[in-house]
């Protein structure tokens, strides 16, 4: 206890609590408040240099993108523009292209329903890419630009405004421009130069003719046949060469077919009755030539001796695919049969020049002279040969 009169220290402190309480509160209170102010403050200016920045971000990239970068609204104005798409309309400054142009569809595009293409394009599918217009600059010129275009809907739904990005690709189409026409300068020249060569041909064919109706040993009789029948395998293949899509691959049932016509046609008081089945066997022309050569070679032998008892000649050709890849052609006639011209018998076909094609084809030749003729020829087409021999590493034989 201390002295009379005077409270303990405790006491005193509860006292001066139950007096003092709300003046406590109220002060400590204030400072909470206005220390939790200062916080908040400096979190909203946190936030706010943060979108300052962004925004500033935003704009060096709107103002110095390498693209046309825009907002238009839907009436066909400009709301914002930024310099490299007013330079590429020919303005000097993105405001003198906003104030300019005041309907984008009749100013700016030569063919005003390419922007409402566009912008149908844009309302019905939100985004589009690749959108390649032509515009009118301000000095009367043409460009080209490519349009990746949004639209951006307000809070009930509706268009609000579209942005865009715009690349120029004026170069790119004049590009694109000049190797159209220099094709189509070369296509001219090159149906210039079939003209040419099919005129040649006939022109050599009809040469060849003359020559064997004035000559009448039967030797010069039958080399002036064969060599009009190659000049018509020639032809033949200049003239499924001008039809082919790519220019240097044929159809191979198309050119059995072909040739065993034309050799009809070079004799014609020998008829024959041919049976085809032909399978669809693109072939480049590496291979074709040789291969025609080979089957005009044939044809004409059967339209020469396969004539049992004077009857027309009988004629099957078949031509598959095989599991592998590789392709046979089969053909076989009701003939007396043939012989191998070795040197010394002096007889039908020349031995060395069915295996020289034969050879350049890289094909297996095989030749039955029986009861008629059988001739069989299996070889790979070049582009499955090709790929094969990459696989395994090797280089392809020339021809």
């Amino acid at each position: 206890m201390g002295p009379p009169g005077v409270l303990p220290w405790s006491l005193a402190a509860l006292a001066l609590g139950a007096l003092g309480g709300a003046w406590w509160a109220r002060l400590f209170g204030r400072r909470g408040r206005e220390r939790a102010e200062r916080v908040r403050s400096r979190a909203v200016a946190r936030k706010v240099s943060a979108l300052r920045r962004v925004e500033e971000r935003y704009r060096d990239f709107f103002e110095h993108s390498p693209m046309g970068i825009f907002r238009s609204s839907p009436a066909g104005r400009f709301l914002d523009a930024n310099g490299n798409l007013a330079g590429m309309l020919g303005f000097a400054t993105p405001a003198e292209l906003v104030a300019a142009v005041t309907d984008i569809g009749g100013q700016l595009y030569l063919d005003p329903r390419e922007r409402a293409e566009a912008f149908r394009r844009v309302l019905a599918e939100g985004i589009i890419k690749d959108f390649e217009v032509r515009l009118r600059r301000r000095d009367g010129a043409t460009v080209w630009l490519s349009l990746n275009l949004r639209a951006v809907c307000g809070e009930i739904g509706t268009l609000d405004h579209v942005e865009g990005f715009a690349v120029n690709v004026s170069g790119r189409k004049r590009a694109e421009e000049a190797l159209t026409r220099s094709l189509e300068a070369k296509e001219l020249l090159l149906q210039e130069l079939r003209h040419r060569v099919k005129n040649n041909l006939q022109v050599l064919q009809s040469l060849v003719a003359l020559t064997g109706n004035r000559v009448t040993a039967p030797e010069s009789v039958r080399a002036c046949r064969e060599i009009s029948g190659y000049i018509r395998c020639l032809a033949v293949m200049h003239a499924l060469l001008s039809r082919a899509p790519t220019g240097d691959r044929v159809n191979l049932a198309d050119m059995v077919r072909d040739l065993f016509a034309a050799a009809s046609g070079l004799y014609p008081a020998r008829g024959a009755a041919a049976h085809f089945a032909l399978e669809d066997v693109p072939l480049h022309l590496d291979q074709a030539l040789p291969c025609g050569m080979l089957f005009n070679t044939l044809v004409a032998d059967v339209f020469k001796r396969a004539r049992p008892g004077g009857r027309p000649a009988r004629m099957r050709v078949e031509l598959v695919r095989l599991p592998d890849g590789r392709v046979r052609i089969e053909m076989a006639d009701g003939g007396e049969g043939l012989v191998w011209k070795d040197g010394t018998s002096g007889a039908d076909m020349d031995a060395g020049l069915m295996r020289s094609l034969a050879a350049q084809l890289e094909a297996e030749l095989d030749l039955d002279c029986g009861e008629g003729t059988r001739f069989r020829l299996v070889f790979e087409p070049s582009a499955s040969r090709d790929r094969l021999r990459a696989r395994e590493g090797t280089q392809p034989r020339p021809m």
